[in-house]
Parts: structure tokens; sequence; C-alpha cells
């Protein structure tokens, strides 16, 4: 987890945590990027029927992210 985090660029905010996700568990990290922009970001994952499925969030601002975040929150997997 530690390398992925460098291979980013990201400073970590949380620790990888299980949330659910349209009747889905998926695991997410949220970091933050200092670089020329500071851009908050949200990392999802999980595996199903064999294929893995990532959504990666990114926001200029906690307001976005928290708006990003109930859009996500709407979504139904079969």
């Amino acid at each position: 987890m530690k390398s992925m985090v460098k291979t980013m660029g990201l400073q970590p905010a949380t620790d990888l945590y299980p949330m659910q996700l349209g009747g889905t568990e998926f695991w997410r990290f949220d970091g933050v990027d200092r670089g020329q922009e500071l851009t908050y970001t949200a990392h999802m994952s999980t595996l199903r029927k064999g294929y893995a499925l990532t959504i990666q969030l990114n926001a200029g601002s906690r307001a976005d992210m928290t708006r990003l975040d109930r859009i996500l929150k709407s979504l139904h997997f079969e």
C-alpha cells in the first residue's frame, strides 16, 4: 500500500478501509495531491466476477469531493 501511495505521489488522508457502494463492498483510500494545484482524491476498488472494478474521484476542494461522494452513492450494481 505504501509503495502505491508513493508511486501516485499522494499524501494519505486515510488508511485503506472497506465501504459499501451500490450493494457491493469496495476498498477505499483517500489522499491529497499537493502538486501545482491541491487535489483531493479517492480510489475505490473491488473484484466482481473475476474482474477488477476501480473508481477514482478527483476534486479541487473538500466540498466538491463531498458532492462527488453523494453522486457515487447513488450507483447500484447488479
